[in-house]
């Protein structure tokens, strides 16, 4: 299923069109926020979400590829919108289906390149704590005969899956808000 028809059914995670009120924007400017959830794929015991600086990624794009994210925070944008009602919201969508689908594709791509640093800091992370439970268990091993090898060679096992699944993080579309910037009242 492709985002516009994930908005157009709004069966899908959170899917809204709103009305953006800001003197600062230029009227009818469209701006797409795109949410995308962290996913790592491995055994609960592993525990790899907690070793994530960030569990979703958020991407603001304006129609022309500007990205807005670090600019226009949830929290500033929470008091100046309203909601569409669905024949416009849907009508919007029409309209500008297209470009709506291209600034998705490059919204992916910039949560993809975000992504590749929260995969290398989760990895580096897990890494370090695990090699300090090894090394623990090994200086344990060498005066207490009780500690056994497999106890060792079950922490290394656990260390290679954890690093081969948070090598290959996974991006889950969350939620898409479509905001049309309009002039206030």
């Amino acid at each position: 299923m492709s985002v516009l028809e994930s908005i157009k059914s709004g069966t899908f995670g959170n899917t809204s069109v709103v009305l953006l009120k800001s003197s600062v924007m230029p009227q009818g400017l469209m701006l797409i926020e795109n949410h995308f959830r962290i996913e790592a794929i491995a055994p609960k015991h592993l525990n790899l979400s907690a070793y994530l600086s960030e569990q979703i990624i958020r991407v603001l794009l304006a129609e022309n590829g500007n990205d807005l994210t670090k600019v226009a925070t949830s929290d500033k944008l929470l008091p100046i919108i309203a909601r569409l009602d669905k024949t416009k919201a849907r009508q919007a969508i029409k309209a500008r289906h297209e470009i709506i689908s291209n600034i998705t594709t490059l919204a992916k791509s910039k949560a993809t390149d975000e992504l590749s640093a929260i995969s290398a800091s989760a990895q580096s992370q897990f890494a370090d704590h695990l090699d300090k439970e090894i090394g623990r268990l090994q200086r344990l091993q060498a005066i207490n005969p009780n500690v056994r090898d497999d106890e060792i060679q079950t922490l290394i096992k656990m260390k290679e899956q954890g690093l081969s699944a948070l090598a290959q993080l996974s991006l889950v579309p969350d939620s898409v808000r479509i905001l049309i910037c309009v002039k206030p009242d």
